[in-house]
């Protein structure tokens, strides 16, 4: 799709392909237990997120902005 949508100058296409995939992967990796939280006192994930931003609260202000200032639907991701 990506080599398809860029040699035919059909970048919408696959600008709205790939806010689907992402909207089908968000909902496929919902828990009955939500989420969203600051992780656990001593969990890897919190450990990342200290040594890269510093502390949980600059690490949300920073997603969030990415997600905000990011094109289409806001999508921003933390790969852990």
């Amino acid at each position: 799709l990506i080599k398809e949508s860029d040699s035919k100058g059909l970048q919408g296409l696959f600008n709205n392909a790939a806010q689907s995939w992402n909207h089908a992967f968000y909902w496929n990796c919902m828990t009955p237990d939500g989420g969203g939280g600051q992780p656990k006192d001593g969990s890897p994930l919190l450990a990342l997120i200290t040594k890269s931003f510093g502390s949980f609260e600059k690490f949300k202000d920073d997603f969030a902005a990415a997600g905000n200032t990011a094109f289409g639907s806001g999508w921003a991701w933390l790969c852990y």
